[in-house]
């Protein structure tokens, strides 16, 4: 999966950004 709709600092579509923040950045690095 390429990045998670470019998570953004605090909340994505009112998804909270533990679960935004901790997907994409696993993939990334």
């Amino acid at each position: 999966m390429r990045k998670l709709r470019r998570w953004k600092p605090g909340t994505q579509n009112g998804v909270p950004i533990n679960v935004t923040y901790d997907v994409p950045v696993s993939f990334s690095l």
